[in-house]
């Protein structure tokens, strides 16, 4: 599974509906996927990864516990696309 939630808590796709709280949120949805995951690969046998696609800039990377989010993850995909553009 790879989340793509652009950004949490830093002027997503709707900056109306970003709230703070979205920053432990997101931290909050990979434990309780990771949770999820570890119990079906118990009864499966298998792995299931688990990524998410993050911001590439400092104020947004900064909103995030890290240390904490990375617990659950297995790989992050840097959106360096997000650095230049035709803008």
């Amino acid at each position: 599974v790879d989340i793509d939630w652009e950004y949490p808590a830093a002027d997503g796709a709707v900056p109306s509906a970003d709230t703070p709280a979205d920053a432990a949120n997101y931290v909050q949805l990979l434990k309780d996927l990771r949770a999820g995951m570890d119990w079906l690969g118990a009864k499966t046998g298998k792995h299931y990864r688990l990524s998410s696609a993050i911001a590439a800039t400092k104020g947004k990377l900064d909103l995030i516990d890290w240390t904490e989010a990375s617990k659950y993850m297995d790989r992050m995909y840097v959106m360096t696309y997000d650095l230049y553009g035709a803008w």
